[in-house]
């Protein structure tokens, strides 16, 4: 998409609309690219779209339209689209219907990592399904298909305690050191950055996992399609060769064990967000314990399942003297809906930033009971 500041005055914006058109021409030389279509809007930008419309029968828009700032939006034949500008580059990808973009991320001994997450159009999109899905909940009718299986948009969209888990994987010496020995199982795995991360860092075995199909199709289409420099592992086997995914109910206690054989460590990051979650996630902690695994979670500030998860932990006979440390992770720069990241959330910024993060790091010696 291509944005041209308006002027006051129609001739000047016809003017301005002419320039736009002749930008257009100049940058758009590709044989993929289906169309071009020109739009005004409240932001006194007149817009140039370039590119297919529809991806999946979802509107291709670009979520990212800034006024005074020129950009340029390619969607190709076979649904990916990248998006340029004179300040910066970003891509866009459609998983399972659902528009995302890419989302970089620098980490220790591995540098750049990318997953993908939903723009803001698919956000709103995704929360709606959601609310649909919760009224055919309470109707007893279950009949429309969704992209949302569960109604949790949350795993489509990156949050800080990824990055502090991530780093702490690749940092902390016994971990770093032996990582090309150790089988990973990630619980709640959303856009899949510290599946990701681990993979790349040499891990022998990763298995990714979640309840929402959608954020393990994230974390798939990375694996098998990104094949940028930047996420070739330093061992040069391919991600989509290491990466494993399964659906798995963090809270399904009974019916679906952690499919833990040959697992070394269990990690899941942000995953508390309600207190049923935190009393879930104790229960898996322990589970992983008793079949001599370790296990490192990751928890961003003001997540209200923390405390259940502690007081569970206890009363399952973990050492009462553990507790959770703070590490530094990275707040988030993405844009979010209102229902899935409150609008005081420290989880966000304009631009990535230091946050605290707490990080509890639990080995098979700290239960006490068994």
């Amino acid at each position: 998409m291509i944005g041209v500041p308006m002027l006051n005055n129609g001739f000047k914006s016809q003017f301005c609309l002419v320039i736009a058109l002749l930008i257009a021409i100049i940058v758009v030389k590709d044989d993929k690219l289906q169309s071009l279509a020109f739009s005004f809007d409240s932001t006194n930008t007149v817009s140039v779209s370039a590119g297919r419309h529809c991806v999946n029968s979802v509107c291709c828009r670009c979520p990212y339209r800034r006024n005074r700032n020129w950009s340029v939006l390619f969607v190709a034949n076979d649904g990916v689209s990248a998006s340029s500008s004179t300040s910066i580059m970003t891509a866009f990808h459609t998983v399972q219907g659902v528009i995302c973009r890419e989302v970089t991320n620098e980490l220790p001994v591995i540098g750049t990592v990318v997953v993908l997450e939903a723009t803001a159009d698919a956000q709103e999109e995704l929360v709606d399904e959601c609310l649909e899905l919760e009224e055919e909940k309470n109707e007893g009718d279950g009949t429309q298909k969704m992209r949302i299986a569960e109604g949790d948009p949350y795993g489509a969209v990156l949050w800080p305690a990824a990055w502090a888990v991530s780093n702490y994987l690749l940092s902390e010496p016994d971990l770093r050191d032996n990582l090309s020995s150790l089988s990973i199982l990630e619980l709640g795995t959303g856009t899949g950055l510290v599946s990701i991360a681990a993979a790349m860092g040499g891990a022998k075995r990763v298995l990714a996992t979640d309840y929402e199909p959608l954020a393990l199709e994230l974390t798939r289409y990375v694996a098998d399609n990104i094949k940028s420099n930047s996420n070739n592992n330093k061992d040069d086997v391919p991600l989509s060769k290491r990466i494993e995914t399964q659906l798995l109910d963090l809270c399904a206690l009974e019916e679906q064990p952690l499919p833990i054989s040959g697992i070394d460590i269990v990690i899941a990051s942000d995953i508390m967000y309600e207190p049923k979650t935190g009393i879930a996630m104790a229960h898996r902690a322990v589970e992983a314990l008793r079949q001599n695994c370790r296990v490192i979670v990751g928890d961003s500030p003001g997540r209200p399942g923390r405390p259940a998860f502690l007081k569970t932990l206890r009363e399952l006979g973990v050492d009462e003297s553990v507790d959770f440390e703070e590490t530094i992770g990275k707040t988030c720069s993405g844009p979010r809906h209102d229902l899935i990241c409150g609008k005081d959330s420290t989880s966000v910024s304009e631009t990535p930033q230091n946050l605290s993060v707490a990080l509890l790091d639990l080995k098979p010696c700290m239960l006490l009971t068994t």
